[in-house]
């Protein structure tokens, strides 16, 4: 925080020279970056507790969307939108719901190179809430769509792999799904299925979650990383 405050100070006061100005820019940028690693690491090894609340996913979405109107538009990417109005009121997470969509909308971002449209969309069925991500980008080989959401995997150059198998967690958590449907050329679609939860879960519920959860990493890791996926309950 103090790097990055000092930086900004730099950045404000000392526009020339040109070299100054240029340093004080790589310095906030990757003092970002840094916290955004870090950031993803201590959610994915820290077990939060849920709290859930009564939420609606179409208000989750737009807000989500707001969040990241900048970075689509640094990406030349427009975000539609079909929002089912029949979505009902339901008790869930919308801190974790919220991250889970930044994930799934930064990387379709991220995937269209050249811009292109995200297109979000949410439906009810009776059982389930449904959330559809879209992009108009590269699409996902289907070697890399089967290790898409495992812990630390990841193509890029800079981060953590851990997006994604952060999203599958929560959404499993909350008794969901998250399907990938991905082929070079065509796209990619990140389809989230969340049963509708009309009250809030009971204490054997919970209990019975917990009691079923695995293990995302090796327990064994030397390094201690470790998650919980819960079977639906």
């Amino acid at each position: 925080t103090a790097v990055r405050g000092f930086a900004q100070r730099l950045h404000r006061k000392y526009r020339d020279p040109e070299q100054v100005h240029a340093y004080a820019e790589i310095i906030i940028s990757e003092v970002d970056r840094l916290n955004s690693v870090l950031g993803d690491v201590l959610d994915f090894a820290r077990n939060v507790d849920s709290v859930r609340k009564a939420v609606n996913l179409n208000d989750i979405v737009l807000r989500t969307i707001h969040l990241l109107e900048e970075r689509f538009g640094s990406h030349q990417v427009i975000c539609e939108t079909d929002l089912d109005p029949s979505i009902p009121t339901c008790y869930y997470d919308e801190a974790q719901l919220t991250q889970v969509l930044i994930n799934l909308m930064k990387n379709g971002a991220q995937a269209m190179k050249d811009g292109g449209v995200l297109f979000v969309r949410t439906q009810a069925t009776d059982t389930h809430c449904l959330v559809d991500v879209t992009d108009t980008g590269v699409g996902i080989p289907p070697k890399i769509a089967k290790k898409i959401f495992e812990p630390f995997f990841t193509t890029k150059t800079k981060g953590t792999g851990l997006g994604l198998a952060l999203a599958k967690r929560v959404v499993e958590e909350h008794g969901g799904e998250i399907r990938l449907d991905s082929a070079p050329g065509k796209g990619t679609t990140f389809r989230i299925m969340l049963p509708i939860r009309l009250e809030i879960p009971n204490v054997e519920e919970v209990i019975e979650s917990i009691d079923h959860a695995k293990p995302l990493v090796d327990p064994d890791d030397p390094l201690g990383r470790q998650g919980w996926a819960c079977e639906p309950v």
